[in-house]
């Protein structure tokens, strides 16, 4: 069976008021959409009540919900909706603390990197830094590729912008970063 039939299923059983289908999307799709919006956000609290609230509406409005092939990616863009309409609303309140403060970047960290690529050791402190210098656009590219391992039609649908703006952004935090850093060990770090 495909990943997509798979997806289909599942989501079928979910929308049906399978409770273990639920729980089954909720522990696949937790941590890494945890680990997405604790990058746009830099909250954990936030994240996992905004995480909590978005799963406890899923659950809710099952029967209503659109029938998805690709569970994930489906449920990145719904979240992503809901922490941003979380965050807007935060910072009214606290008068845009996002442009004061930067607080709402995306940052990489070198564990992460240790993570994916343990070989590499102290060499990732240097890529931390440059990939921490990037326009959060590029960075939330580069994240959603490399760390969540997503397709650019599907990041395309998350950061609704175009498949080619997807494309021309990573092209230019690639472009930038090969000035800074060998070609050959960017490419090993980011697989």
């Amino acid at each position: 069976m495909s990943k997509d039939t798979i997806d289909f299923t599942l989501w079928t059983r979910f929308k049906n008021g399978d409770k273990n289908a639920f729980e089954t999307i909720f522990k696949l799709h937790y941590t890494s959409l945890f680990f997405y919006g604790y990058k746009i956000s830099n909250s954990k609290a936030l994240t996992e009540d905004t995480l909590q609230d978005f799963f406890t509406y899923l659950y809710e409005k099952r029967e209503s919900l659109d029938q998805v092939i690709n569970i994930h990616a489906y449920l990145i863009v719904s979240y992503r909706r809901r922490l941003f309409k979380t965050l807007n609303k935060r910072n009214r309140d606290l008068k845009k603390m996002e442009k004061a403060t930067g607080q709402n970047q995306i940052l990489f960290y070198e564990q992460e990197l240790q993570i994916h690529q343990p070989s590499f050791g102290t060499n990732n402190i240097q890529l931390v830094n440059l990939l921490n210098q990037l326009p959060e656009r590029q960075k939330e590219a580069i994240f959603l590729k490399y760390y969540n391992g997503l397709t650019v039609k599907e990041i395309a649908a998350i950061m609704d912008i175009s498949n080619q703006s997807v494309s021309n952004t990573l092209q230019k935090a690639f472009s930038w970063l090969r000035k800074k850093v060998d070609h050959h060990k960017l490419l090993r770090i980011l697989k």
